[in-house]
């Protein structure tokens, strides 16, 4: 069964908390133990929907269920300047690197070492502002990886290690203006998980998260067009 929503999002809780829990949870459709689990999380994201059944219209602040609690595909409408953004997004986004969630640098070195020909590290940095421990590395196919360990109980990545989701955890991109592409990644239906904020791994630009929807993966906006990283072709495992 079809339906057509135009959704919005209420944050009723302060930045930090709603980092932690999308970074654990971004995808509450996903097989979980129970019906109830994942009505769970959409609601305590209070989501807001008009869904539509043939002529009939109605307002609901839940999503949709069929017979079985399962969550109704839903059509969002989308203009074409809208859809037009991932179109357009050649000539300003630069992929950068792929995060993954690791307990500390040092585990994760060593996992990718095993699994992985790297041929280079960055050095590490500690990012008191945004909670973490940031470390890069390059495959021998070129692919740059970034290394997310926990700094302190209240890191936002602390719920993904947790919970053992997203541990693949978001796509990043080089922006030379981050507003703009803010604007851009709203006006697709995308949602900011926080405010811009300074990253210590790109000299102190502003990075900052949303979720892209309706596939609610996490990418990352990087306000540093002509960023390089410095790899040094030895192991720091």
């Amino acid at each position: 069964m079809d339906g057509t929503s135009t959704a919005s999002i209420k944050f009723e809780e302060n930045e930090q908390a709603l980092f932690a829990r999308l970074f654990a949870d971004i995808n509450p459709m996903q097989n979980d133990s129970t019906a109830s689990r994942r009505m769970q999380v959409w609601n305590s994201l209070q989501i807001e929907c008009t869904p539509r059944f043939g002529n009939q219209k109605r307002s609901s602040k839940r999503l949709p269920l069929n017979s079985d609690n399962r969550i109704f595909p839903l059509k969002l409408k989308v203009d074409a300047e809208q859809s037009n953004w991932i179109a357009g997004a050649g000539d300003r986004m630069k992929f950068d690197h792929i995060g993954i969630v690791a307990e500390t640098l040092k585990a994760g070195r060593s996992a990718m070492a095993d699994s992985f020909e790297i041929t280079g590290w960055t050095g590490e940095f500690c990012d008191t502002l945004n909670g973490v421990f940031v470390q890069f590395c390059l495959d021998s196919s070129g692919i740059c990886y970034e290394l997310v360990a926990p700094l302190g109980d209240q890191s936002p990545v602390k719920a993904a290690l947790s919970a053992r989701r997203n541990i693949l955890n978001h796509v990043a991109y080089l922006v030379s203006d981050l507003s703009a592409e803010s604007q851009r990644l709203r006006s697709a239906g995308g949602i900011p998980i926080g405010s811009p904020k300074p990253a210590v791994a790109y000299a102190g630009r502003r990075i900052q998260f949303f979720v892209v929807m309706p596939m609610r993966f996490i990418v990352e906006m990087i306000e540093a067009p002509d960023h390089q990283h410095v790899f040094l072709p030895h192991s720091c495992a």
